[in-house]
């Protein structure tokens, strides 16, 4: 091979490096994982700005001269706001508002929201921002604004107590209100612990608390203690109507019992004629008689005309 020859292969093969170097550059791609949308920026031109619509999950192709893109997840998103530099950020995040009575009261919110995928380019117009940097200024500055109008209705004794689980509701739908059409919307916005006040007001507030829940108990207990007492009261006035009931039919039993035997009695009485009785008392002689029986005692069930007197009626017989 000659020297030209070589010479040409060596300026062939620079061309080649040199439009696959320029290609690579011009000519670019990226991987838009799922649970994102990608939004592609034209950085020159007329042109420049964001595309109408998301590009879709997986391989996109793009000039890395003229265009960038920026990832935004569409899945569901979590950030905590505390005063603990161990969670979120190193700096004290957590959120300070004015009760009803003056009392300022400072708690750590929780929340958990999601960007709308239709609503990414526009998000992305109005922010130039990363989902994170949204999410830190504009999302919490608008959580604690609804903190604030909200918590200003409740008495510190109900930021202590039950009302904190109605002012996480209130919040999280005046800020679901305020940021779905941007495209924001909120699965939930949570005081995480106890809200923290003043330590003075917080102790009052305890103690006072404490006595309520005293007070009730007590209540509770009397309210007990009168159940059990009227359920005795049924008891034995239940036992004493069962009683009373038992005694009442042994009476009614007995009367109707007497009743009967009376009218029994009435019946046989009324039935009873000489001739019946006689009649009764041969039916159960014997035929025995007394062996020993005074002069003028009269054989029973037999009556005999007077021997001593006349046929006649004049006097009695004689013998002779």
């Amino acid at each position: 091979m000659t020297d030209k020859m070589w010479r040409q292969l060596v300026v062939v093969a620079i061309a080649a490096i040199v439009i696959f170097v320029v290609a690579r550059n011009v000519v670019g791609y990226t991987y838009v994982q799922p649970g994102y949308v990608g939004i592609k920026v034209k950085l020159y031109g007329t042109e420049r700005g964001v595309q109408d619509l998301p590009i879709v999950t997986g391989r996109v192709w793009y000039n890395p001269w003229t265009e960038k893109i920026y990832d935004f997840p569409t899945f569901l998103q979590y950030k905590v706001w505390t005063a603990n530099p161990n969670e979120g950020n190193r700096t004290d995040e957590s959120i300070t508002f004015v009760t009803k009575d003056r009392i300022q009261a400072n708690v750590d919110v929780s929340v958990a929201y999601q960007f709308m995928p239709n609503k990414v380019p526009e998000l992305f117009i109005k922010f130039r921002a990363t989902p994170d940097v949204i999410a830190d200024t504009y999302i919490r500055s608008r959580v604690r604004d609804a903190f604030v109008r909200m918590g200003s209705e409740l008495n510190a004794m109900d930021v202590l107590g039950a009302g904190i689980s109605n002012l996480d509701a209130d919040v999280k739908n005046a800020v679901d209100r305020e940021m779905a059409p941007l495209g924001i919307t909120f699965d939930y916005v949570s005081v995480i612990g106890k809200p923290r006040l003043p330590q003075q007001i917080q102790d009052a507030i305890e103690a006072a608390l404490t006595a309520t829940q005293q007070a009730q108990t007590a209540q509770n207990q009397v309210a007990v203690a009168q159940a059990q007492a009227r359920q005795k009261v049924a008891v034995a006035e239940g036992n004493a109507n069962a009683l009373r009931a038992e005694a009442q039919g042994r009476a009614d039993a007995l009367l109707t019992e007497k009743e009967a035997e009376a009218k029994a009695n009435q019946l046989i009485a009324a039935s009873m004629t000489p001739e019946l009785i006689r009649y009764l008392a041969i039916q159960r002689w014997k035929g025995e008689v007394p062996m020993y029986s005074a002069a003028q005692a009269p054989i029973p069930f037999m009556s005999l005309p007077d021997l001593r007197q006349a046929p006649d009626g004049s006097g009695s017989r004689q013998p002779k």
